[in-house]
């Protein structure tokens, strides 16, 4: 009860505020008789003052209720006014000396950590806060659009560029606080893509998402039917006594100690992802060759791993107590011979992707350890891959069993958070980060968005990169970061 009281009196206020905020603002237009410029250029940093101080407001009023959300609606603040203190304060920001020994915002890891953890105590709380910062917003971009307006007149009026300029100016601010506001966008003529606004820039993002989506699901509709094979006599699996079924499809062959129905799903599943690969790094490529030429074994648990590295793969002692003691799930137990190991459906297809994943890239072969760059790359490929087939349902006859969707990605929306929240983790720190760091939920989601905007900017420049992180951190990584970071605010 009490959140919804708190709700209800935050609510009832702040939308006063919202009202009294989006009521018309005198602009000054083409034909007023007080200095043009003087006039513009004061209802503009009006505008900013306003916009800036209401959602400050806000923030300070559901600071303690919706933590969270308020930590990210702070960060948009800061879009217009850079240096507003009170905000860069509540975001744990502190004034340091810069390289070049001017002051610059800076923020510690302990003070990143402290944001993170912040929380919104009550649903219902959270909803609330986002209606009345969507109409917020909405009065903010119709504030900044009426500006637009008055300066375009202006220019046609024969003021000079100028005025072009303040009224590009002040249609971008509308669009940064709504940005499906018609009249802003109408002005800077930005292009729709599926019924919705989009700077013109990112079109190309978006049709390469859409040909991405679609290329799936050509793919998937063509997945072979997986067919029973003969077990080949002194295979590891038969050797190690395990062997109960096993599958194959022109793309990849599966040996394991599942029942028939398990095995056969676990084949399909495996076929769609390494039609995937081959889709994202070409059917005619080695390391598509090499998917179809590798043999993975399944089994059950980790007793069962433990039977097939000593009697299928010939282990010695130490190493199979070494591998176990590592909580090793899957790795490469001889030439182009693989190994995956889980107990539920679920870890057994994520394991077995990770696997294809790790051939197809060839960074994981045995030997010496791959590149932590290559690691991290090959985790968000598998993550994008296992995104795409998640939801598909096996197109053959139910009693094989139907694949049920596991919920939403939920990937992109930290991505984005991290962004919005200046907490994004930049690769120029993936080599010196903790292995518990590169093992944690923000990594994962970086590198599984960084994936996807890399094949949605340029398919063989993303291939290039992929197979860079072999040795090491690739060139360019910066600039891929502050372009990685406006591609997930503008299209995620």
């Amino acid at each position: 009860m009490r959140g919804r009281t708190v709700v209800a009196v935050l609510a009832s206020v702040l939308a006063v505020l919202v009202v009294q905020f989006a009521s018309p603002t005198r602009i000054a237009r083409a034909g007023d008789e007080s200095d043009p410029v003087a006039a513009w250029d004061s209802d503009w940093r009006g505008a900013l003052d306003e916009t800036v101080r209401v959602h400050a407001d806000f923030c300070v009023a559901w600071s303690s209720e919706c933590a969270r959300s308020v930590a990210t609606a702070r960060l948009r603040i800061l879009r217009i006014d850079p240096e507003h203190e009170a905000t860069r304060t509540a975001l744990g920001y502190v004034r340091a000396k810069g390289e070049a020994g001017a002051p610059v915002w800076t923020r510690s890891e302990p003070a990143r950590e402290k944001i993170r953890r912040l929380s919104d105590r009550w649903p219902e709380e959270t909803a609330s806060l986002a209606a009345i910062l969507r109409r917020a917003d909405a009065a903010a971009a119709a504030k900044f659009a009426a500006l637009g307006r008055s300066a375009e007149e202006r220019a046609d009026a024969g003021g000079g560029a100028a005025w072009t300029e303040r009224a590009r100016r002040a249609w971008r601010t509308a669009l940064l606080w709504d940005r499906e506001n018609e009249a802003a966008n109408r002005a800077i003529g930005s292009p729709k893509f599926e019924g919705r606004f989009c700077d013109p820039g990112d079109v190309a993002f978006f049709r390469a998402r859409q040909a991405r989506r679609i290329a799936g699901e050509e793919e998937m509709a063509r997945t072979s039917v997986p067919e029973d094979v003969p077990i080949p006599a002194g295979s590891p699996l038969d050797a190690a006594g395990l062997t109960r079924s096993a599958f194959a499809t022109p793309n990849v062959r599966l040996e394991t100690s599942l029942d028939r129905a398990s095995a056969f799903h676990l084949a399909w599943n495996a076929d769609s992802g390494a039609r995937l690969l081959a889709r994202d790094f070409g059917p005619s490529s080695a390391s598509a060759d090499a998917v179809r030429a590798a043999r993975i074994y399944v089994v059950r648990n980790a007793g069962e791993a433990r039977t097939l590295l000593e009697k299928g793969a010939s282990w010695k002692a130490a190493d199979v107590e070494r591998a176990l003691g590592a909580k090793l799930e899957s790795g490469c137990i001889g030439s182009g011979a693989w190994f995956v190991a889980g107990e539920t459906r679920d870890e057994l297809e994520d394991r077995t992707i990770g696997v294809l994943v790790r051939i197809a890239l060839g960074a994981s072969e045995g030997g010496a350890d791959p590149s932590v760059e290559a690691t991290w790359i090959e985790r968000g490929v598998a993550d994008d891959l296992r995104s795409r087939l998640d939801g598909m349902v096996v197109p053959f006859p139910s009693g094989h069993g139907v694949k049920w969707p596991r919920g939403p990605d939920k990937a992109f929306a930290l991505a984005r958070r991290m962004v919005e929240t200046d907490d994004d983790v930049p690769l120029a720190g993936l080599a010196s980060a903790s292995e518990e760091a590169r093992s944690s939920p923000r990594w994962a989601a970086k590198a599984r968005a960084f994936v996807q905007f890399l094949f949605e900017r340029d398919a063989a420049a993303a291939r290039a990169f992929i197979s860079g992180t072999k040795t090491g951190q690739p060139e360019g990584a910066e600039a891929l970061d502050a372009e990685y970071r406006r591609w997930v605010v503008e299209t995620l």
